[in-house]
């Protein structure tokens, strides 16, 4: 759909640049969102397509204004349908992927401690002074190093040297 195409038949709230004109919508939303925008297009046109439908209806002269009415509802009735399919994939797609990047996101720090590297890096911390380990930690802390940091803490603290006060 072109973005200059707006028809004054159809409410603007299901024209796709209401998606596009979210305020977070962006580079990368676009692809995320791409499905939202395909229903909402789909939607658009189905309306038209309806709209079309009772004018050609209208100016059918072998068709009584019952039929005419009976024939347009048999066609926004099979619109509507497909639409709020559509619209409920995409809305059952999204929930499904935000849960996904929950989990990802509220994934317990231990489960990383498993990591091939785990071991090693708790070993090399185990061998530091006192002073050392703080230092080092605290240096793993404000470079963001989460394979190291969840090493060290996503286990018991003996493993790495550590007190349970650290």
């Amino acid at each position: 759909m072109s973005d200059e195409t707006v028809s004054t038949q159809v409410t603007p709230a299901l024209h796709p640049e209401v998606v596009r004109a979210l305020p977070d919508y962006d580079l990368q939303t676009e692809a995320i969102l791409a499905p939202t925008v395909t229903a909402f297009d789909e939607a658009y046109q189905a309306v038209l397509a309806v709209v079309a439908a009772r004018k050609a209806a209208r100016s059918n002269p072998s068709w009584t204004e019952g039929h005419q009415i009976i024939e347009t509802d048999n066609l926004a009735r099979r619109m509507t349908e497909q639409a709020t399919r559509t619209f409920d994939a995409v809305r059952n797609n999204l929930v499904k992927g935000i849960a996904h990047i929950e989990a990802e996101l509220s994934a317990p720090v231990t489960a990383k401690a498993g990591a091939n590297v785990a071991g090693e890096i708790r070993a090399f911390v185990r061998g530091l002074s006192t002073e050392a380990q703080h230092k080092f930690i605290q240096e793993k802390l404000d470079k963001g190093d989460e394979t190291s940091i969840s090493s060290i803490l996503g286990a018991p603290a003996y493993l790495s040297g550590l007190t349970d006060e650290l």
